[in-house]
């Protein structure tokens, strides 16, 4: 099966936060931001889900990580630290300091 669009890219706040093959992306989510996504997605029989807080300023983010102050898994570092854009397994790609800990499927 082939898709129109292999890749798809999660952004939050004018920033790339994941980038991946379209079925993988919502099969096993490296970003907490991306697992909120098929909750956002309207589905009769579920109860619809939204990630607490404000979404942040993109004219004036909060330091470190932009996703911090909304994020179920923040540490320290998420608000001290940007994380990069880096690579993980094949051609994903993920910026969140706690891309390899987490299970977020």
């Amino acid at each position: 099966r082939r898709h129109i669009c292999d890749r798809v890219a999660v952004m939050y706040v004018g920033r790339i936060v994941e980038l991946a093959q379209t079925e993988e992306l919502f099969r096993t989510p490296r970003h907490p931001d991306t697992r909120s996504l098929p909750r956002h997605v309207p589905d009769p029989s579920q109860p619809p889900g939204f990630i607490e807080g404000e979404v942040a300023d993109p004219v004036n983010p909060p330091p470190g990580c932009a996703f911090h102050p909304r994020c179920p898994f923040v540490q320290d570092r998420c608000r001290s630290q940007v994380p990069e854009l880096r690579q993980l397994e094949g051609k994903r790609r993920v910026s969140c300091h706690r891309a390899e800990e987490l299970d977020l499927a």
